[in-house]
């Protein structure tokens, strides 16, 4: 009996089937391309849950004419940078199971180690950032208060 579906049909079904996300990594990288730009309104889509709270509290308190709580970059869980030595140093490593995954991003500031875990959640076939923890710094995105 011959077979319904040749190579290339199967192949046109695969490729009409729903979008996936990328790797939760890639999700990550752009913050490390885009250094300081985690609190910047235009990448509010790109979190979600308490991390996207978070964020949003601290743009209230920052236009009600308050102090920000985030004066510091997420990424990096630093003020400064040395771009060329980030570039040189990051490595994300990712687990994911489903629609969760963590990122663990790992590089050197100013010649010290660094390590700032990312939880992730896939939302709608997109990974968003569902919080930020500095393992160096420790703190925890989720639980910082504004206002």
């Amino acid at each position: 009996m011959k077979s319904l579906f040749g190579p290339a049909a199967c192949l046109g079904l695969l490729l009409s089937g729903p979008a996936f996300a990328g790797a939760p990594a890639d999700a990550v990288r752009y913050f490390y391309s885009n250094i300081g730009s985690e609190t910047e309104p235009d990448n509010r889509d790109r979190f979600t849950g308490l991390a996207r709270a978070a964020l949003d509290a601290n743009e209230q308190a920052a236009n009600s004419g308050g102090a920000a709580c985030i004066d510091f970059i997420l990424a990096l869980d630093s003020q400064d940078l040395d771009q060329n030595e980030i570039d040189s140093s990051l490595a994300l490593n990712e687990t994911a199971d489903g629609p969760s995954a963590n990122v663990t991003a790992d590089f050197t500031l100013f010649r010290q180690p660094h390590e700032v875990q990312w939880s992730l959640q896939e939302v709608d076939g997109v990974w968003k950032v569902a919080d930020i923890a500095s393992r160096t710094g420790n703190w925890q995105l989720s639980t910082l208060k504004c206002g």
